[in-house]
């Protein structure tokens, strides 16, 4: 997280390379590039933009049998100086998300590395 859609600019092309990283470990993600973005995956993304990391959207990436996520503080922090919001509603700091998903109970801190963060969602 950040998840990007297609029409995110200029930061959808992260997903782009979200998706040749991920050729290192062949790993399913739920993330990724394309020529086309299906409204069902787009409804997602926005979604997960507006709600995560409350609970609503560890729901919706528990129902996705999700079990890692990789949490980019640098990345919130960068989309909150630059007033990026997804439907009028601005992006939470990378430090808010952190403090947030380490006090859900349904998250664990696995590692951390520099500034990103990974959790296990807990089922």
């Amino acid at each position: 997280m950040p998840i990007y859609n297609w029409d995110m600019s200029p930061y959808a092309n992260e997903e782009l390379k979200r998706e040749y990283y991920s050729t290192l470990h062949f790993r399913k993600m739920i993330n990724g590039a394309s020529g086309f973005s299906p409204p069902p995956w787009q409804k997602l993304v926005v979604g997960l933009m507006m709600t995560f990391p409350n609970s609503e959207a560890i729901d919706t990436l528990t129902k996705l049998r999700v079990s890692y996520i990789i949490v980019h503080t640098k990345e919130y922090d960068m989309l909150r100086r630059n007033s990026f919001a997804v439907r009028k509603k601005n992006i939470t700091s990378g430090s808010d998300i952190v403090r947030e998903l380490n006090n859900n109970k349904r998250s664990r801190l696995v590692k951390r590395i520099d500034a990103d963060y990974i959790y296990e969602i807990i089922y």
